[in-house]
């Protein structure tokens, strides 16, 4: 199976048969239980025969979650090819303002979920589909020096968010205080998501090796599919800038995130933060 994302417009409308709606409501993604299922689906369905594929995803949107009042808009047409067999359809965005009682059509029921659910209908397409959206809501630029009192406040909150007592959080702010000459001297990336910062990251490059010396996410965006975004563009960036291999230096807690990216413990070092801690190191090939 393969799935290919393309500009819209580039499929011929024909060929559109699917509408699929990524949806928000209330800072939380819906997903939608089918009645003859026990597995989470995105909101979508078919094209019914001479329907505009906009409408079919306000159609579609309305009957699978009962969704009144909403903001939606398409992000990209979309090509599946299953046994060199292709269908095509288009992603779509929303944002529910207001939810009414659910049609009593072929969903059972709908529940709101921080990120995505681990038991999917279709699991090889909809993480992929998520994710293509929650790139299209954000940006990633370089850091401003002026950013940097903010960019600590991003790191203090998203380290505090595993629980640490207060001298160890007093203690972390010290040694991990973000400055203007740092993000001046070493690559330093944001991301964005409006006028929002949600997350950076910062490496420390010698040579053709690097350390990752910032990797925060603001605590409401984590496991959100935002540090997978932000992750990768690390590695695109340190593979620009020839590096071969990333060293990360991180809590136990945080350690099982690098891990699912591709990372391998190779030891333990000193905690800087509390003495007598030992910490995980691990080493990422780019």
């Amino acid at each position: 199976m393969q799935i290919q994302f393309q500009n819209i417009g580039q499929a011929k409308k024909q060929n559109l048969k699917y509408a699929v709606i990524i949806t928000l409501y209330k800072n939380k993604w819906i997903f939608v239980k089918h009645k003859d299922r026990d597995t989470w689906e995105i909101p979508g369905g078919r094209r019914e025969i001479d329907e505009d594929i906009n409408d079919t995803a306000k159609r579609e949107l309305f009957e699978e979650t009962g969704a009144l009042n909403f903001q939606i808009k398409p992000v990209c047409d979309y090509c599946v090819i299953r046994n060199d067999e292709a269908s095509y359809g288009r992603l779509f965005y929303a944002e529910v303002e207001e939810l009414g009682a659910l049609p009593d059509l072929e969903i059972e029921k709908i529940e709101l979920f921080d990120k995505l659910p681990e038991k999917l209908t279709y699991p090889d397409i909809q993480p992929l589909l998520y994710r293509r959206v929650v790139a299209e809501m954000t940006n990633i630029r370089k850091a401003k020096p002026t950013e940097a009192n903010t960019l600590t406040d991003i790191a203090v909150k998203s380290e505090s968010y595993w629980g640490f007592d207060s001298d160890f959080m007093e203690s972390f702010k010290s040694i991990y205080k973000v400055t203007e000459d740092f993000i001046n001297t070493n690559p330093t990336f944001v991301m964005e998501k409006g006028e929002y910062i949600v997350g950076f990251y910062s490496i420390l490059a010698s040579k053709d090796e690097a350390s990752l010396e910032y990797f925060y996410i603001e605590p409401q965006f984590i496991g959100k599919g935002y540090g997978r975004l932000l992750w990768e563009h690390m590695l695109e960036s340190c593979k620009n800038l020839g590096i071969k291999g990333v060293e990360i230096v991180t809590s136990p807690e945080a350690a099982e995130f690098y891990i699912k990216m591709g990372a391998i413990q190779i030891g333990k070092t000193e905690s800087l933060v509390r003495k007598g801690r030992k910490i995980p190191k691990l080493y990422r090939k780019c």
